[in-house]
């Protein structure tokens, strides 16, 4: 299983901040992009583009959310730093959903441990062991 890296280097986020303000200087703010239609400009892009970021990018600026299913990409560039954010708290975020909570057994109680070494003893001697000393 690979592991997801949680840290973006400062020239893969130059890299990711380059190809985020060309695509949002290609679009007029006042355009407005479905799900759908983001998911493909992202992706043609080799942009960040799961449901999980996109609904990640308003709360950094990076895409405004219009109404329900409605988005526009902002007037204003984004520093690299922001997008640098944005996708590496994405990825503690969903690091940590994928990771698996194992609840501690609880200890056994033993109320009274002679009877239970007696039975055990008694049990071993069942199936054909020979007790030579009780610890």
């Amino acid at each position: 299983m690979s592991r997801v890296r949680k840290e973006i280097t400062i020239p893969e986020a130059r890299k990711f901040s380059e190809v985020y303000n060309t695509l949002r200087q290609n679009w007029h703010p006042s355009h407005t992009f479905t799900f759908n239609e983001l998911h493909d400009v992202f992706k043609n892009a080799g942009f960040p583009c799961t449901a999980v970021y996109v609904r990640a990018y308003p709360k950094y600026g990076l895409l405004i959310h219009n109404k329900r299913g409605s988005y526009s990409f902002p007037a204003e560039p984004v520093h690299f730093n922001v997008i640098r954010q944005c996708i590496e708290s994405v990825r503690r975020s969903s690091s940590k959903k994928n990771q698996k909570v194992t609840a501690p057994k609880p200890a056994v109680k033993i109320q009274n441990p002679a009877l239970n070494v007696d039975a055990c003893i008694a049990f071993l001697k069942e199936k054909g062991y020979l007790i030579l000393k009780i610890c």
